[in-house]
């Protein structure tokens, strides 16, 4: 799945999750960005995922994230 805030939100709260990748890039969208999850999604990831991984691309980051259930 590849989307932004609101295609990743949906997805954590339905439990559609096995693996995240977390792709952040030094590209900065402005003011009228959206953040990547609501603060009531958080406790949806919290104990629930593990970083599994982190990858430097040039200026950018990847992490992997597994679930653990």
């Amino acid at each position: 799945m590849r989307g932004g805030a609101k295609i990743f939100s949906s997805f954590i709260h339905e439990k559609f999750c096995d693996e995240l990748l977390l792709f952040q890039s030094n590209f900065f969208i402005g003011n009228n960005g959206e953040t990547i999850l609501k603060s009531k999604d958080l406790s949806l990831l919290r104990n629930k995922f593990e970083l599994k991984k982190t990858i430097g691309l040039n200026n950018n980051i990847l992490s992997i994230f597994e679930n653990l259930n």
